[in-house]
């Protein structure tokens, strides 16, 4: 059974943090959903599929917030990204 995550820089979104998702499990996944200070602002339903490509853009927030992603395999086994925190200058 492998379970795994990966954030990366999206393109092509000037001056806004934009995040890339890819993930997997070998079981099936049940959902994505990416959380910033407690509360959910994005989530994906995906239906038992073994790997997710999502992407995620965002205004530039004016104050320093973070974003972390949870995941849902179709076992309701959960794994949970460490947070990316953005500090605007």
């Amino acid at each position: 059974r492998q379970k795994g995550s990966r954030w990366s820089r999206a393109r092509g979104h000037p001056g806004n943090p934009g995040l890339k998702v890819r993930t997997a499990d070998a079981y099936g996944l049940a959902w994505a959903r990416i959380v910033s200070n407690g509360r959910v602002i994005k989530e994906w339903r995906i239906r038992a599929g073994r790997t997710f490509d999502g992407r995620f853009v965002r205004k530039a927030p004016a104050r320093p917030t973070h974003y972390r992603l949870e995941i849902v395999a179709a076992d309701d086994r959960r794994a949970f990204s460490a947070p990316i925190y953005i500090n605007p200058q």
